[in-house]
């Protein structure tokens, strides 16, 4: 491959090269002793955040801050040492407007430059609030369908079913619970467990813990159970009378879960009349009213209606 490079180079190009680099670290020795103004974006550092509170609205993060110095000692501030503003809240008040000045600027690593002023923020607001943290229940957000024949049986379990909620106490005493993302399940036909992430409530400062739940649906079979001799009772007895019913007692049928079904008993079913319903002397007959035990569903009573007399 022929060499491209013109004669003149080749010749004594270790000499050549060597005279290169001296000239242009020459130039930026030079060049870096030079004094210049620049403008640097640097962080914000609070500290001394009085016990017992936090801050209740949004603290800037960075500054734009102009800078005097040799080019050299700019460099160290851009590149190796970063300098910040350093904003102490200990010997604050709430409420307190801080003005922002050069000597708030902190240069680490002793860099021999100047700080001419803060361009912005030029003051910091210090809204500071009671810290405060507390437990709410946790809210599953969830639809589901089952398979034929299949149900849930009793609440979705969360574990676990409360949440921390901490921050500004205005803004964690709005807060009565806490919602999961929403979750999508179908044609359910066994016991399922699902993880799900919580919704970050809304508000500056406020954190939750913990960022997500584990919920347990139970399902279970759909089963049938008939209850006889459920006693009735009656309510609203009639000012002018005793109100006697016959038959006293009813057969139910419940439909549900299996073991929801296995916990029902007869003798804990409430059932009713109520005389507040009869509405002329010639009424005899009152609707019977059954209290539907969490998680069963009402099929029917039989008898449905029964015969009222009033004994004066």
């Amino acid at each position: 491959m022929p060499n491209l490079l013109p004669r003149w180079v080749r010749e004594n190009f270790r000499v050549k090269a060597g005279m290169l680099l001296l000239a242009i670290l020459l130039w930026f020795l030079v060049v870096t002793e030079k004094v210049f103004e620049e403008t640097l974006t640097i962080p914000i550092v609070v500290s001394g955040i009085p016990a017992g509170t936090i801050p209740a609205t949004a603290l800037p993060t960075e500054a734009t801050v102009r800078f005097h110095g040799r080019a050299k000692e700019l460099m160290r501030l851009r590149f190796v040492n970063t300098p910040h503003v350093q904003v102490n809240f200990s010997s604050l008040y709430r409420g307190q407007v801080v003005r922002l000045k050069p000597e708030s600027v902190i240069i680490p690593g002793g860099s021999n430059v100047t700080v001419i002023d803060i361009i912005q923020p030029d003051s910091i607001f210090t809204e500071l609030a009671e810290y405060q943290a507390t437990n709410v229940p946790i809210d599953l957000e969830f639809e589901a369908t089952f398979s034929p024949g299949y149900t849930l049986h009793g609440k979705p379990e969360i574990s676990p079913s409360q949440c921390v909620v901490s921050g500004p106490v205005n803004a964690v005493s709005k807060i009565k619970s806490i919602h999961s993302e929403p979750v999508t399940l179908k044609d359910l036909n066994r016991t399922t467990e699902i993880k799900t992430k919580l919704i970050q409530p809304p508000g500056y400062n406020l954190t939750i813990d913990p960022l997500e739940v584990l919920a347990v649906l139970r399902v279970e079979r759909i089963g049938e159970r008939e209850l006889v001799d459920v006693s009735v009772n009656i309510k609203s007895q009639p000012a002018h009378g005793i109100a006697i019913i016959e038959p006293m007692n009813v057969k139910t049928l419940f439909k549900g879960s299996v073991s929801t079904l296995a916990t029902l008993e007869s003798n804990k079913i409430k059932a009713w009349v109520d005389c507040a319903e009869i509405t002329d002397e010639s009424q005899d007959w009152l609707t019977v009213h059954v209290e539907v035990p969490e998680g069963a569903e009402l099929s029917s009573i039989i008898p449905s209606r029964l015969r009222v007399t009033i004994r004066k």
